[in-house]
Parts: C-alpha cells; sequence; structure tokens
C-alpha cells in the first residue's frame, strides 16, 4: 500500500497513472478487508436498547453445517489472498518484496496439505 499510495501521489489527479495507482490501491484495499472480514467473522449487534427483548437464538448448525461453512470461509481467504498475490507479483525482484511471503495459497489448512501428501506418498 505505501507504494501504491506513493504513486499516487506523485502523479496529477485525472492522470493515467494516478487513475491506475488508484485502482489498485481500491483492489488491493477490497481484497485485505475481505480477508479481514473472514477471520474476523460476522460483527456482532448489538441492540440498541438493552431492554428490548433479545431475538430467539438460531439452531445450533449441524457438524456438516459447521464444516461446510469452515470450508467455504477457507475457501474465501485462500481465493482473497491468491488474488491479493496476483497484484503483487509484479513487484517481485524489486527492493522491499518478500518473497517467502507473497506465496500463493494452495491448501485450505495444513491437514489438507497432509493428506494431499499422503495421498502422493501411496500413490502407484
Amino acid at each position: 500500500m505505501p507504494r501504491l499510495e506513493s504513486l499516487r501521489r506523485a502523479h496529477d489527479s485525472g492522470t493515467e497513472e494516478h487513475r491506475t495507482a488508484a485502482a489498485l490501491v481500491e483492489a488491493v484495499s477490497a481484497l485485505v478487508l475481505g480477508i479481514e472480514s473472514e477471520i474476523r467473522g460476522p460483527k456482532i449487534v448489538r441492540l440498541a436498547d438493552p431492554s428490548a427483548r433479545p431475538l430467539a437464538p438460531a439452531p445450533a448448525p449441524t457438524e456438516s453445517e459447521r464444516i461446510a461453512k469452515e470450508k467455504r470461509r477457507l475457501g474465501m481467504i485462500r481465493e482473497y489472498w491468491n488474488q491479493l498475490c496476483g497484484i503483487v507479483d509484479i513487484w517481485r525482484g524489486s527492493d522491499g518484496y518478500d518473497l517467502a511471503r507473497w506465496q500463493q495459497a494452495t491448501f485450505l489448512d495444513a491437514s489438507a496439505e497432509a493428506e494431499y501428501h499422503r495421498y502422493r506418498a501411496e500413490a502407484p
């Protein structure tokens, strides 16, 4: 973000360079917010009137529903992260680019990666 903000400020408003930098700032910001939202989960809404009757609690999800929801959440984080990695890849080889940090995510979690490697090891 500091590189993009610097580039945006370095060019006059209305120029193609300014517009391009501004568009990238918006794209990166949206992806970062998407990742943060998925990591933090839904916001808890507080009632404006503490004396108001709270809504009835939703039924607890089944184990399969919980697992499906968690896979969806991890899938969204992976998708947003991989898009972000794709955007910043243009800076690969530039000063300050952290190659170890900007790696695409292949698996949803460590257990999925371990399962894949087990499968590969057992394959004929």
